[in-house]
């Protein structure tokens, strides 16, 4: 909102659901920006929607992952991130962007990995904080795509993942008869560590083993992070409209 041109309003216009924590934003002349210390990220159409159906604006998607961020950013830091992006909501078109684009402010860590499938060095960007995460979402990144290992080196993961898709037809049953049959093998290649389950979306299991020589803790069972990333309509959904 404006009073003789000056913005008066905060983020709770451009949001459609009372989230627990506010994304705290600050105004300037005619925008406004989220700081970190002496960096300012400037936010661009907060209103636009992004979800058609249910009315979720741009400023709910960046407001949410304000929310997640302490669960979130256990999984992304010092990782090469891969971006789904989606500018014009869920309802547009899409692409994945890997290289860095020419406007990267300074801030953002970079990682450039060798791809020898590709047979170049890609410039990777990567997530170490909230003010970097925001940025990646600003862009229209609705999905975060982390590669399974840390830094430049990609030749040791720290972790497995399964994606496991039922076929058509297979019904309800048959994933997690599939789930106990392909654990157990996970855990012995990761030297007997439990593998983590979780939901990902309507038909789809995650399965996943840390590959090092201690137990999954929280901050490393990738399952939570991709329930977070695949299914924020989902979250939206169990929260109530603002009235």
């Amino acid at each position: 909102m404006r009073h003789g041109g000056v913005l008066t309003a905060d983020m709770a216009e451009f949001t459609t659901i009372e989230w627990p924590a506010e994304l705290p934003v600050a105004p300037r002349a005619d925008h406004w920006v989220a700081r970190a210390g002496e960096r300012e990220l400037r936010l661009s159409n907060l209103d636009k929607v992004y979800w058609p159906a249910e009315g979720y604006t741009k400023g709910d998607i960046l407001t949410y992952y304000f929310n997640v961020s302490a669960t979130m950013l256990p999984h992304l830091r010092d990782r090469p991130l891969t971006r789904k992006r989606m500018p014009d909501g869920v309802g547009g078109g899409f692409f994945y962007e890997k290289n860095a684009p020419s406007h990267t402010p300074k801030w953002m860590p970079r990682l450039p990995v060798r791809s020898e499938s590709e047979g170049k060095v890609i410039d990777y960007i990567a997530v170490d904080d909230v003010l970097h995460m925001l940025w990646v979402v600003n862009m229209g990144s609705i999905e975060f795509h982390p590669l399974h290992a840390k830094g430049p080196d990609q030749a040791h993961p720290t972790y497995a993942f399964f994606d496991l898709d039922p076929a058509s037809g297979a019904g309800p049953v048959a994933t997690p008869t599939l789930t106990v049959t392909v654990e157990p093998s996970a855990a012995e290649t990761a030297s007997a560590i439990p593998c983590a389950t979780s939901p990902a979306a309507a038909r789809s299991i995650p399965l996943s083993t840390a590959t090092n020589s201690s137990p999954p803790t929280r901050a490393t069972k990738s399952p939570d992070l991709i329930w977070l990333v695949s299914a924020p309509a989902t979250a939206f959904n169990a929260r109530s409209p603002a009235s």
